[in-house]
């Protein structure tokens, strides 16, 4: 999250002293500076209601989404699309992404979630605490964007030789 502080020539999309967050490749140099230099078309506007911490996490998050069910997937009106773990960060996009993109969208999220995930746009949301969704979803064709860190064999093992799978996750040996 940052302020704009100069502008190029030809930008109008924004505006000196403005709020805005992106989201920078942190390994290049730069990527932790105090001031950065960015495309305007990279940039995103901050809420004056949102507080800088939220909006520094939010590109994170969105990014990682997009690139999975946008850039990857390629999620299009009728994909049948299956979102573990609905209710956290990336998912929660993952949701609202696929759900834009006209799939219909199954995700997994605790029982106290499942309100929530449906106002994000899933059409169907799976307690994973007690239901066992591979067998609730055996039968359809999925493009699925699974977001917990461990893929679970025999869960889900049937579910990759039907559809699309992939699997978002930290390098191991990697904290945080």
């Amino acid at each position: 999250m940052g302020i704009v502080d100069a502008l190029g020539a030809d930008v109008t999309s924004t505006r000196i002293g403005q709020r805005i967050a992106h989201h920078s490749d942190l390994r290049r140099q730069c990527g932790l500076a105090q001031y950065a230099v960015a495309e305007a078309a990279v940039l995103a506007a901050v809420p004056a209601r949102l507080d800088a911490v939220a909006a520094a996490a939010l590109p994170c998050a969105a990014m990682t989404a997009y690139q999975a069910v946008v850039r990857r997937l390629r999620v299009e009106p009728g994909d049948t699309v299956l979102v573990t773990g609905g209710a956290g960060g990336v998912g929660g996009f993952a949701v609202q992404l696929a759900s834009l993109a006209g799939g219909h969208v199954i995700a997994t999220a605790s029982t106290w979630n499942a309100d929530h995930v449906l106002g994000l746009g899933a059409h169907e949301v799976f307690d994973y605490h007690s239901e066992d969704i591979a067998a609730l979803v055996a039968c359809r064709r999925l493009v699925m964007v699974h977001l917990t860190g461990r893929l679970v064999s025999g869960r889900f093992l049937p579910l990759c030789q039907i559809g699309l799978l992939l699997w978002v996750r930290r390098r191991s040996g990697r904290s945080g």
